[in-house]
This record gives structure tokens, C-alpha cells and sequence, in this order.
């Protein structure tokens, strides 16, 4: 009752995000997971988004704020867009995306701007940051083309 008089913005708010993977993805097979070389994936992009929500607790706390991150896993591609589209209806604003380049193209088709933040994290296709690019969609690594320009710099 304390608070009562404050905005609801201020008081206790939780921040969703959710972590959208596919089944069927070939770039986390187990003989391609064992070459580790650059340029390989390293594992999928739920254990970084465990151990960032983790760490940011305590900040988040702090701020009046929690954060819940829920994993769900499309079993093909063909699943993805009504599976964001679904997440993004149900309030979550933030949507992490660990899937191959068809698939998080089919999932900007399936927000609106204003509706969700996707993020690109792990798909480094070119096309996707060219005629492929959507407004609600950013990236957090780089494409093939940027890589490739870093290492002849």
C-alpha cells in the first residue's frame, strides 16, 4: 500500500525472454559440434542466456525488475513462425533466436514492429543483414561477409 502512489512502471515489473531453438538444426550436430574450429559453433545459445539472466539479477533486482527466461524448442522450421508469433501474442517482447537462416527469416515475418525484439544469435548468413533485413530483428554476431573483411583488415 506504500507504494501505491507509484507509476506502474517503477514497481515490480517482469521482463520476458524466451530462447527459440529448432530440433532439426544441422548446425548443432554432434560431429559438427567436434571440429571446434572458428567459425563452428561452440554449443547452443541457451547456456549464455542462463548465465547472463543469472548475472543480471542482482541488477535487475536493484531496479524493481525479474527476469524469466523460458527455452522452447520447434521441432522444424515450418513451426518457428507460429511458435514466435505465439510467444510475442503471450507479452514476451524479447526473443532470442538460435536458428539456421530460413527459420529466423520466417520468424520476422511473424512479429510486427512494436510487437518484439528479436535477436539474431547465431545465424551469420549474409542475406540477412541485406535484402533479408526486418525491422524487428537485430544481430549479435557477425555475418560471413563481415568476418571475412575483420580478418583481411
Amino acid at each position: 500500500m506504500a507504494l501505491a502512489w507509484l507509476p506502474a512502471a517503477v514497481q515490480a515489473a517482469e521482463v520476458r525472454v524466451a530462447v527459440v531453438s529448432q530440433a532439426d538444426d544441422a548446425r548443432y550436430a554432434p560431429r559438427r559440434l567436434a571440429q571446434r574450429y572458428p567459425g563452428q559453433p561452440q554449443g547452443r545459445a541457451l547456456d549464455g542466456a542462463q548465465v547472463a539472466a543469472a548475472e543480471a539479477r542482482v541488477a535487475l533486482a536493484a531496479a524493481g525488475q525479474s527476469l524469466r527466461l523460458e527455452a522452447l524448442e520447434a521441432r522444424t522450421g515450418a513451426e518457428v513462425a507460429p511458435l514466435v508469433a505465439a510467444l510475442s501474442r503471450q507479452g514476451t517482447r524479447y526473443i532470442l533466436l538460435d536458428l539456421p537462416s530460413a527459420s529466423v527469416r520466417a520468424a520476422t515475418g511473424a512479429v510486427k514492429p512494436g510487437e518484439a525484439l528479436l535477436f539474431n544469435v547465431s545465424a551469420d548468413d549474409d542475406e540477412l543483414r541485406g535484402a533479408g533485413c526486418a525491422p524487428v530483428l537485430l544481430h549479435t554476431l557477425p555475418s560471413l561477409r563481415m568476418r571475412a573483411d575483420a580478418l583481411m583488415q
